[in-house]
Formats: structure tokens, sequence, C-alpha cells
């Protein structure tokens, strides 16, 4: 590896032999290798390293057929990683989702030739759990990147990017997702094209006063309303945890609820913050809830316990979660594994 006379950029030169190691564990690692092959890279250049557990078997054989050296690990399984890195020179290594962070060691052995196909616009979105952060904050765009994997979380300098328009007003999490895997495809494609013409990779530092990260989200923990919200915030919030998750959590009575679409509403009343929460009323499109800012509709809700769908809400009630139980959804954040 080496750096440019520029500061702010990384040059990683392809040779025309360098082998490719692909490292991954979701569809992205299949359309890296197809793209290759299809491109006219020999077989014997390719090595994927692959999730047993989410590569199926038959697209494994799907690539075995095509003659290429396939390997299923654990996930956990770092050591195969490392032996691989010591094995192989002149090696250019790019991974597209793993469910561990790789330890300094393993991430030194490449020389900085490990690269990382990231989802979510960089450096903003670092971290897991894009689709729903971009949700709540009404995101008009997400991205996919190519970048150095450095120690770091998602802050290794940016290679190839494509970014992609999403409309704010009624996506959910699976629109990001879609958006950032058509993204992710053009990236695909420029990188193979690069190792196909044997280009020199050019990296440029990323922006840390732009930079923010998003920790991972459950949204068994994590899905807690606020009826302080505003209107807005709490559609935002159904539709961050709707489908395919399985909805935004709330209380009626003694009893948990999900609550999976919502809608706002103005009903031209100013609501005073006592009303928040109360039920006004109940309609064939849904039940009528008072927040701020004027009326969430509550258009799909199923009872936690039974997971069946319910109309025995009263006028007059209230939907609520205490300020413990917000708190703590606040507080959680799932562990993620280190290697």
């Amino acid at each position: 590896m080496a750096r440019s006379d520029k500061s702010n950029e990384l040059n990683i030169a392809i040779g025309p032999n360098d082998r490719i190691v692909a490292i991954g564990a979701s569809i992205l690692l299949l359309r890296f290798a197809h793209a290759l092959l299809d491109a006219g890279i020999r077989a014997e250049r390719l090595l994927v390293i692959a999730d047993a557990a989410r590569i199926d078997l038959a697209d494994q054989e799907n690539l075995k057929s095509r003659g290429v050296a396939v390997q299923a690990i654990d996930a956990d399984d770092v050591s195969h990683i490392d032996q691989v890195a010591r094995e192989s020179a002149n090696t250019l290594s790019c991974v597209f989702a793993w469910h561990h962070i790789f330890p300094r060691s393993t991430i030194a052995l490449f020389g900085g030739r490990l690269l990382n196909l990231h989802t979510g616009d960089l450096p903003r979105y670092r971290g897991a759990g894009g689709g729903s952060w971009q949700v709540l904050n009404g995101a008009t765009h997400t991205a996919a990147h190519l970048h150095r994997l450095s120690t770091k979380v998602d802050q290794g300098e940016l290679i190839f990017t494509k970014s992609v328009v999403v409309s704010a007003d009624d996506a959910g999490p699976g629109d990001y997702k879609q958006a950032g895997l058509r993204a992710a495809q053009d990236v695909i494609g420029e990188l193979v094209d690069a190792i196909k013409l044997g280009k020199t990779l050019i990296g440029r530092e990323q922006n840390e006063l732009e930079a923010v990260y998003f920790p991972r989200l459950k949204t068994e923990e994590n899905a807690v309303i606020d009826f302080a919200w505003t209107k807005q915030d709490l559609v935002r919030f159904v539709r961050a945890f709707g489908p395919p998750f399985m909805g935004a959590r709330f209380q009626y009575e003694d009893r948990y609820y999900r609550v999976l679409k919502a809608s706002g509403l103005d009903v031209g009343i100013d609501f005073h913050p006592y009303c928040y929460g109360l039920i006004v009323n109940v309609s064939p499109y849904g039940v009528h809830v008072a927040c701020r800012g004027g009326v969430v509709l509550f258009e799909t809700i199923v009872c936690e316990s039974s997971g069946e769908s319910t109309r025995r809400f009263r006028i007059g009630g209230r939907f609520w979660n205490s300020s413990k139980a917000i708190l703590q959804a606040q507080r959680f954040r799932p562990t993620i594994s280190k290697l």
C-alpha cells in the first residue's frame, strides 16, 4: 500500500495476478464473485470465504461449479481468515457484511488492502441499523461506499460512492435497504472494472466534521413509543420499526401492543400535553390518538402476547408507556460480538 503526496488520499495498486479474497455473509458477496467471473477474471484468482450460516449451500455450490474456491466457515472463526491473509501474497480483500468486528491483528495482516462495502451514507450513518435510523431522521437519500476497513468502525478512506434518492415521506427501513442494495450493485461494478483493468484504487479521507455513528437497534427492546413526540415523529417512529420488523410498542390498560402502520391527521386542535396518548376516536380507518401537532392514526395494531389484530379500544382511553420503559428503551444497546 502506498500513499500519494496528498495527505487525504490512499492509493492501492491492483496487479494482474493479485488474488481477490471476498469475505461475506450477504447476497452482495455472491454478486461480486459472479460479476468478477463474468468480467473475465480467472476463477483461480478468486477465493470466497462465506459465513456458513448465512450463505446458502446451493449458492456456494453454484460458485464452485464455476471453478471458484469457496470456504464456508463459522462467523467467529477469525483464525481461518488470519491464515488466508498470511498465506496469500498480493491479496486484495473485500468484506460484504460480517456479523463480528474484526480484531486489530486481523486487519493489520492485510496491510491496508482489506476493503469493506458499506450500505449507508458515509461519513453519516456509520454503524448498523441504518434503515431504521434513516426513517427516523427523514433521510432523503441513502448510499453505498467501498472504503478501506480500518480499526475504527466505518472510518476508512472512501474509494467508490453511489447515492440513491429515497422518498422520505413514506419510506420504511426495507425501502432504504433495497435502495442501498441498488447503490451497492453499482459500486460492485466499479470495483470489478478496476480489478479487470488493473487500476489503482484511490481513496479519500472522510470528513470527521460530518461524521455520525448510529448503534445497532433491536426492535423488541428499542421500539418503545413516547407519546410526547410530535405527530411527524410518531409516524416516523412507527415506520422505522414497522415491516419487516415487529412494530413499535405501547400499552393500553394492562396489556402491551405493537403498531405496524400509522399516519398523521390534522384536526385543527392544538392539543394540551395532558391529551397526548388519549384515544379521541375509533373509526373504520383505525384508532385516532391525540399528540403534539394533531392526531396520529394507528392503522395496524396487534396484541404483543397473542399476535392477533384487535379493535377493542375505547374512546377516552389512553395509549401510554411509562417514563421508565421509555428510558430503558433509549439506553438499551444490543451487544456486538468482537472476535
